[in-house]
């Protein structure tokens, strides 16, 4: 009876267990293309040229094109190296200053800014 019960069991968690564990969500759709774990992303890098109010910057890519950019308060600002700002990992807009290196991540399908992480200037002299 014990064997029976135990494959009884096991029958459930080989095959029922997953089939409710992949069920979707009422009113949700299990195939939703929205999601950002699954979107494409794009990265490019740049340099910031001039940091204006308003959260907007400046910067130039690689083959020397400006561009103005528009941050809003949802795109998340890190460092590449906690050393370069003093420990700190996550920045606001305030930490970034004109000669920043930047890389830029925004959705390949929409050009929705994401993520920005800055490398500290570059020295001169």
């Amino acid at each position: 009876m014990k064997k029976l019960a135990l494959a009884v069991f096991a029958v459930f968690v080989l095959v029922g267990l997953p089939a409710v564990a992949s069920t979707p969500t009422p009113g949700g759709n299990a195939w939703d293309t929205s999601d950002p774990a699954t979107a494409v992303t794009r990265t490019v890098e740049a340099r910031i040229v001039e940091v204006r109010e308003n959260r907007t910057l400046v910067v130039v890519d690689k083959d020397e094109r400006q561009h103005v950019i528009q941050l809003s308060e949802k795109v998340e600002i890190r460092a590449q190296s906690k050393k370069d700002f003093d420990g700190l990992k996550k920045l606001d807009f305030g930490h970034l200053r004109e000669g920043h290196r930047l890389k830029l991540t925004f959705y390949a399908d929409s050009g929705q800014l994401v993520r920005i992480q800055v490398q500290k200037a570059d020295k001169v002299g």
